[in-house]
């Protein structure tokens, strides 16, 4: 499903980012979408099977601006309201 990561560690917590910036929003509608993601992301966050991590960022264009836009997901695969994202500025800049 997913090929491209960065692993990321910040403020004692492990993420896992994916740049999908220049990937066009039917794209991201696509993988997002479906009981598919939620597993992808609870597989690679698994402490002793996969890599490790707290979350998954995925850093996005923002349809309006253009700009970057970061999307969190907690390691259960659901959604976050907080916004850890000071890793993803970290990759970005």
């Amino acid at each position: 499903m997913i090929r491209e990561f960065i692993k990321y560690h910040s403020l004692g917590n492990d993420f896992v980012i994916i740049d999908w910036f220049k990937k066009p929003e039917s794209y991201l509608q696509s993988m997002l979408h479906g009981g598919l993601w939620e597993a992808w992301i609870r597989r690679v966050c698994a402490q002793h099977t996969g890599v490790g991590a707290d979350g998954v960022l995925i850093i996005k264009s923002n349809v309006e601006t253009g700009g970057p836009e970061v999307l969190v997901f907690n390691a259960d695969g659901s959604a976050s309201l907080q916004a850890y994202t000071q890793p993803a500025y970290f990759y970005m800049s």
